[in-house]
């Protein structure tokens, strides 16, 4: 490799390693309400090792940029608590200059290095300060002598020097062990201080197109598996004995293809942190499950939706300041980002206790659009079906068009996008209480475990992360409600029951046991009857074409049987079954 290569290979992992660092300069700074000293020598260290990579690989521009800001973060060591929300948002500017810039560098593309705005702002700041910023070493000479001796105190933080990709390679694993934080709190700051420094592991570059390969591989070997399974005479313990080893094989494989949903909620924090700002509504955002872990290609086609879900959240959901004081309500509003496991697929939900979704506003704003039948009354329309409505291209409720909201473009592209993996997005609303957005993003090419069942003939697949107990009924277990739906009243609580066979339209198997399967969906308990419960199994669950699409199920999967059957997805057809009751 010549010279020249090489130093471009250090530039280029000088740009990855030095986004990461500026992403974990904005958790510090978002993820903390007040800074204390070691938060800000921290701040510190990720701009000094910046500014001593950018020298080191030739950004002369960018060292000595990062250098002001580094004087300008020097003067806070000793005074944290004079880093006012409007400091934070100028650091914010900082980082925000430096991603756009090694972005841009990153991708190949042309961009204008001129950071004399936000360096007169800090000129500014400083002026204001007055003799007060005099009083405080603001040289970096003297800072950088401190370094080492600060970072003795702070096992959170790390010394980086980024002059080598050994050195930026091992500081970007130390950052990524202090994120484990909850968001939305100062406990991450008070739990990294009694961590003990963890040695970094050892990185190595994979082509994402060779994962991929590894993961149809494993997929074909658990089909063929079950395929041997369904025609050997052997002991069923060899091949559960294989059934585990392929398994823990498709997790570790797994692992290297998933990403946490971190950055994106960081990202999606930051929006709403601004907007709050911008639109004066002061919000509480409350972040957890950040740790869930989904597919990489599902990751990168999360944002925008993501995005517009927050921005619709604070732009109509909320309230202002002035209307929630006039109800019992808290005048600072709340938002909330939730990731979670649920029912084989990953959940993620945008909940905020602003004003809720009006629906005779929803209705009639989409006939005054032509966007439905207006010869239709708004009572032929279930409550879901009206909440669908906002996704539909054209709608908005904005009196005005403005950058954020009025051009009847936005959640459209939601649904929109998350028809493109098999998503889907399930809206509840209370008005004048809130709204919740509840995204179910499915497993597209994953293992799972699961237990197959029948119903009038038909075999279908639930998996195990769906079942809370399985149970035999009779029908003297069963009652019927004065709106038709079957309950079951063998326990202290009455359970709604939905009978999968006669939801799918297909005759009814009188006079026989049913198979139960009890679930917990939204906190409470139901109940799907089948005719028999089969084997359990292992399988690689595989999306279905467009054309044989349904929100019924999560996929298709080949069983120890060697056939292919559907997975079915409990939480939709609940919800599609409730639907179904309410119109009848």
């Amino acid at each position: 490799m010549s010279n020249d290569a090489m130093f471009k290979e250090l530039q280029e992992e000088f740009l990855k390693e030095s986004l990461s660092l500026i992403e974990r300069f904005e958790y510090v700074l978002l993820n903390n309400t007040t800074l204390d000293v070691n938060l800000v020598n921290e701040l510190f260290r990720i701009a000094h090792s910046i500014k001593g990579g950018a020298s080191a690989v030739g950004f002369k521009e960018v060292s000595e940029f990062t250098h002001k800001y580094e004087d300008f973060l020097s003067q806070f060591r000793s005074n944290p608590s004079a880093l006012n929300p409007d400091i934070v948002s100028l650091l914010l500017e900082f980082s925000d200059y430096l991603r756009n810039y090694f972005v841009s560098l990153c991708a190949g593309l042309e961009c204008e290095w001129a950071p004399d705005d936000l360096l007169s702002k800090i000129a500014r700041v400083q002026a204001d300060a007055g003799g007060q910023a005099q009083e405080v070493t603001s040289s970096t000479e003297a800072s950088e002598a401190n370094l080492e001796s600060s970072s003795s105190t702070n096992s959170n933080s790390n010394v980086i020097d980024l002059a080598s990709s050994a050195a930026t390679a091992n500081a970007t694993s130390n950052l990524g062990q202090s994120n484990t934080g909850a968001i939305g709190s100062t406990s991450a700051a008070a739990t990294s201080k009694t961590e003990k420094s963890k040695r970094p592991a050892e990185q190595v570059k994979v082509d994402l197109h060779r994962l991929e390969s590894i993961f149809e591989t494993i997929g074909e070997v658990v089909i063929f598996k079950n395929q041997l399974r369904s025609l050997s005479t052997n002991s069923s313990s060899d091949f559960d004995r294989l059934d585990v080893l392929v398994k823990d094989l498709y997790d570790k494989a797994l692992g290297l293809r998933m990403t946490s949903l971190q950055p994106l909620f960081q990202r999606l924090q930051r929006t709403l942190r601004d907007l709050s700002i911008k639109l004066n509504k002061p919000v509480d955002i409350k972040i957890t499950g950040e740790e869930t872990e989904i597919d990489r290609n599902l990751f990168e086609q999360l944002p925008d939706p993501l995005i517009h879900l927050v921005r619709n959240a604070i732009d109509h959901g909320i309230e202002t300041t002035e209307a929630r004081k006039t109800t019992t309500k808290n005048p600072k509003a709340s938002i909330e980002l939730k990731a979670y496991y649920e029912s084989g697929q990953v959940i993620i939900e945008i909940i905020d206790d602003g004003k809720g979704i009006d629906t005779e506003v929803i209705y009639n704003k989409c006939v005054s659009k032509g966007l439905i039948p207006s010869q239709k009354p708004i009572t032929e329309y279930t409550q879901e079906q009206i909440y669908q409505f906002i996704f539909l291209p054209g709608f908005s409720t904005a009196k005005e068009v403005s950058d954020l909201s009025g051009r009847g473009v936005g959640l459209d592209v939601v649904k929109t996008t998350l028809e493109k993996f098999h998503g889907k997005i399930s809206v509840s609303s209370r008005k004048g209480f809130g709204s919740s957005f509840k995204l179910h993003l499915p497993l597209t090419t994953s293992l799972i475990d699961g237990i197959t069942f029948l119903a009038n003939s038909k075999k279908y697949i639930i998996p195990n992360s769906s079942i809370h107990s399985i149970d035999f009924f009779e029908d003297s277990d069963f009652s019927i409600s004065v709106d038709h739906r079957k309950i079951l009243k063998r326990y202290d609580v009455p359970i709604v029951c939905v009978d999968v066979g006669q939801y799918f339209g297909q005759s009814q198997q009188k006079d026989r046991k049913k198979v139960g399967v009890r679930s917990f969906i939204d906190n409470r308990q139901y109940c799907f009857l089948f005719d028999a419960v089969g084997d359990q199994c292992q399988v690689v669950v595989k999306p279905l074409p467009a054309q044989a699409k349904s929100t019924d199920f999560i996929g298709a999967a080949v069983a120890n049987d060697g056939h292919a059957h559907l997975i079915l997805d409990l939480n939709s057809i609940l919800k599609n079954f409730q639907t179904k009751v309410a119109a009848a």
